[in-house]
């Protein structure tokens, strides 16, 4: 992509942020109870959080602790739809990745979902709060709830795998989004990154990839097509617990054995 005013401006604030990497410690204002969420939503929502948390078990009452309201909201979402449409029904082996993590918070519900260690890996690692603390540093203190998962900064072609799931939420498949996260143009390769994660994910491995609306899905399905890759759409997400306003989409890969 070529650059501009603007791509230039996002390359020196991305810069600077992989420079002053020194973080404040990571605090946040945590959720405290269940009931600080439950009180917000519907009664059918009610219910499948109080099923999650009988099936998942009892590291479920400690994200209240861990999590803010809404990072709480978004976990108990995506270990529902983990549980809805991805195998959940063993311990992985190999590890599992998470590709643009973030600060990590959704570490706690693919421990949940998918027992083992997870690899984090969040190229934006550096970015800062209010607070002054990074998403590295939140990270990295999620993570050690979850020995001997690993908070990871850098890119997804730094890691050489093999992974037996690979989880990639909202990937950058459209330019705007990107800009619109401050981050410079040059990182905008959706093909290569794909083609780097698909030779990552172990033979009969799971790459399951959400994205943000039917135009994403649709760039995403082109994406797939250009690598030859036979991926399954499973299509509009449906969850009584989602906290999102706008439609996200899924897909899942499995790696020819």
């Amino acid at each position: 992509m070529p650059s501009d005013a603007g791509d230039i401006l996002r390359e020196i604030a991305f810069r600077w942020r992989n420079f002053a990497t020194i973080s404040a410690p990571a605090w946040k204002r945590c959720a405290g109870s269940w009931e600080q969420l439950t009180a917000t939503l519907e009664n059918p929502a009610i219910k499948t959080i109080d099923d999650l948390r009988t099936r998942f078990g009892a590291d479920l009452d400690e994200w209240p602790r861990r999590l803010t309201l809404r990072e709480l909201h978004e976990a108990v979402y995506l270990i529902d739809v983990l549980h809805r449409h991805v195998n959940t029904s063993s311990d992985i082996n190999p590890p599992g990745l998470d590709v643009g993590a973030k600060n990590g918070t959704a570490l706690p519900a693919l421990a949940n979902a998918m027992p083992g260690q997870w690899d984090l890996v969040e190229i934006d690692s550096h970015r800062r709060y209010a607070t002054l603390s990074t998403r590295r540093a939140h990270g990295t203190r999620i993570a050690r709830h979850y020995p001997p998962s690993r908070f990871i900064a850098g890119s997804v072609t730094d890691l050489t795998g093999p992974y037996g799931v690979v989880t990639w939420i909202l990937p950058f498949v459209d330019p705007a989004p990107l800009a619109a996260w401050g981050l410079p143009n040059r990182l905008f390769e959706p093909e290569r990154l794909l083609a780097h994660v698909r030779n990552i994910v172990t033979p009969g491995g799971t790459l399951f990839v959400v994205n943000q609306g039917k135009v994403e899905f649709d760039i995403q399905r082109d994406l797939f097509r250009a690598l030859d890759m036979s991926a399954t759409p499973i299509g509009k997400i449906e969850s009584t617990i989602s906290p999102f306003k706008r439609e996200r989409y899924s897909w899942l890969w499995t790696a020819p054995a």
